[in-house]
């Protein structure tokens, strides 16, 4: 494990200012099928992915190995989807354990830079922009290396960067960032990097004190109502163990617990962090092409927004013939339509060529 930590080292690779862009273009051949037409049929894309009324996320930053491994039993044990934002040195030292929780699915992992600097105007080394990279870039290297992650992401340590940090995070085609301001996020944020911005996600910290409400239960129960209509995203740390804003077991069971009745009552999709964000940035990035030929439709979502793999369906609804009908499909593909029946259509698409 030592040797792959030194493979990422500062010294190692600071000066060669990498920069990752694992872009997937548009076939060229379904550009040429939608060309000669618009959205014909009217066709829309849901707010939120199945339609769901708003969007809850759980982040637990740092990585740190006994939180994940509580983590990993929670998530079992409610089903519910999380984000760990790790460090690498926190990553590299449990390399096959993240394998494994990556490999099960329900936990998946996000930069939170090398070696959790807190990377302000107070940083020593503040102006030094190969510090940045090493911290931010070289974590991103890492973790598409090592574990596959692909995703251009990232959750600020200790909740703070600059202006040096954002223009390494901006170079590198990165497309959201947390940060730790409280509040929820629209469901439409703007590229900026004001609170509630793309790049300055707000949040609230599961063991923050409650300034008007009596309780921690209170406090979280009216955050879960601000999630109808918005993004959510909770900020936990350690469970089980001491530490900043550490949790007990039991009282993440009980929240989480807490978050499902309240999900299920109000038709919420609990994401992991880069489900959503690639939902919303491929919505505000689409352009949507149908039309019918004969008593078939068909659609396509055309994406061509950088830094993200196109894995997250899109809830569309249309409609035809009289029915409201609702589809979940894949950014740049072909579907057709045919007796409310949808099937994803390969290049060998018999339909009037252009």
């Amino acid at each position: 494990m030592k040797s792959v930590i030194l493979d990422y080292s500062f010294q190692n690779l600071s000066k060669k200012n990498p920069v990752h862009r694992d872009i997937k273009k548009t076939d060229a051949l379904l550009l040429k099928k939608c060309a000669n037409h618009v959205n014909e049929l009217a066709i829309s894309i849901a707010q939120v992915f199945d339609n769901k009324s708003g969007i809850i996320t759980i982040i637990s930053d740092d990585g740190e190995y006994v939180t994940s491994n509580k983590l990993r039993l929670l998530s079992k044990e409610h089903n519910i989807p999380m984000t760990v934002a790790g460090t690498i040195i926190n990553v590299a030292a449990n390399i096959d354990h993240w394998k494994t929780i990556i490999e099960e699915g329900n936990i998946e992992l996000v930069n939170h830079s090398y070696n959790h600097y807190r990377m302000d105007d107070d940083w020593k080394y503040a102006s030094d922009e190969d510090r940045y990279i090493h911290e931010i870039i070289h974590a991103e290297i890492f973790l598409r290396n090592q574990l596959g992650i692909n995703d251009k992401v990232f959750v600020c340590p200790e909740n703070a960067i600059n202006n040096l940090g954002y223009k390494v995070i901006t170079d590198g085609g990165i497309v959201a960032v947390r940060r730790g301001e409280r509040g929820v996020n629209s469901l439409s944020p703007t590229d900026g990097t004001t609170p509630g911005d793309w790049f300055n996600l707000k949040c609230y910290g599961i063991m923050d004190q409650p300034k008007y409400l009596k309780t921690r239960k209170e406090m979280r129960a009216q955050w879960l109502k601000s999630s109808i209509g918005n993004w959510l995203i909770e900020m936990w740390h350690n469970v089980d163990v001491d530490g900043y804003q550490s949790i007990s077991y039991r009282e993440a069971q009980n929240h989480l617990d807490e978050i499902l009745n309240f999900a299920n009552s109000n038709n919420l999709w609990i994401s992991k962090f880069t489900d959503a964000v690639k939902y919303l940035r491929t919505k505000e990035n689409t352009v949507i092409y149908s039309w019918k030929e004969e008593h078939k439709y068909y659609v396509a979502l055309i994406c061509k927004f950088e830094g993200l793999e196109l894995t997250q369906e899109m809830t569309i609804n249309c409609l035809l013939e009289g029915v409201q009908l609702t589809y979940n499909i894949l950014p740049n593909k072909l579907y057709c339509i045919e007796n409310r029946r949808i099937v994803k259509v390969d290049n060998n698409y018999s339909g009037n060529e252009v």
